[in-house]
C-alpha cells in the first residue's frame, strides 16, 4: 500500500502543476502579507472598485498558463483548438492561435515565433493561480490584504496598468473570488 502511495503521488503533481504551484505558493505567503501595492483608480462605473498595481499587471502569470504547460495538462480540457494567423508585421510569417476551453475555463495564447502571449483568460478554477496566490476561491478579505488595499466598493475589482491597456478583472460572491478575467491588446 505504501509503495503505492508513493507512486501515485508523483503522478498526481505532475499532472497538475498549476495547482500544486499554487498550494505551494499558499504556504509560503500567509494570507495577511501583502505582495502587490494597488493605488486606487476610481469606479469602473458600475459599482466595482478599480486600482492600478504595474508590478501585478506585467508579470501575473505562473507556469500554469505557459503554453507548454497547458499542451502537457491537455486532458483538462473538453476543447483545444489551433488556428494559423498571418503576423501583422510581416505577412510571411504565419503564427497560431491557441485556445483552450472547459465549462468553467478560457484560456487563449498567441503564439509568434520568438514569443508566446497570453491575449484572454476566463478562468473560474482555482487550479489556476496568479503570482502571490491570487486564485479563484480567496476571500474579498485575503485579497485586500495581497494588494495593500483598504476597502472595495461592490463585487467587481478592476486592477490595470497605469495607462489602463492591460487588466484584470476579479468577481466576487459572497466575499468570495469566483471569476478572474483577462483581456491583452496583441501588437
Amino acid at each position: 500500500m505504501r509503495t503505492l502511495i508513493y507512486i501515485i503521488l508523483p503522478i498526481i503533481y505532475l499532472m497538475f502543476p498549476a495547482y500544486n504551484n499554487a498550494t505551494q505558493n499558499n504556504r509560503i505567503n500567509n494570507n495577511s502579507t501583502p505582495v502587490f501595492v494597488a493605488d486606487t483608480a476610481g469606479s469602473d462605473g458600475k459599482g466595482g472598485s478599480c486600482f492600478h498595481c504595474n508590478n501585478f499587471v506585467t508579470d501575473a502569470f505562473t507556469p500554469g498558463f505557459k503554453l507548454r504547460t497547458l499542451l502537457k495538462n491537455k486532458n483538462n480540457f473538453f476543447n483545444i483548438s489551433k488556428q494559423a494567423v498571418t503576423n501583422m508585421h510581416d505577412s510571411s510569417v504565419v503564427d497560431t492561435a491557441y485556445n483552450f476551453s472547459n465549462r468553467k475555463n478560457e484560456i487563449s495564447i498567441y503564439k509568434a515565433s520568438h514569443a508566446e502571449m497570453i491575449n484572454r483568460i476566463d478562468v473560474s478554477d482555482r487550479r489556476f493561480s496568479l503570482k502571490g496566490s491570487i486564485n479563484v476561491g480567496m476571500t474579498k478579505e485575503n485579497f485586500k490584504n495581497k494588494f495593500s488595499i483598504k476597502s472595495i466598493d461592490g463585487d467587481t475589482v478592476i486592477i490595470t496598468d497605469e495607462d489602463n491597456i492591460v487588466g484584470f478583472t476579479f468577481y466576487f460572491r459572497k466575499n468570495i473570488l469566483v471569476r478572474i478575467t483577462y483581456k491583452a491588446m496583441i501588437d
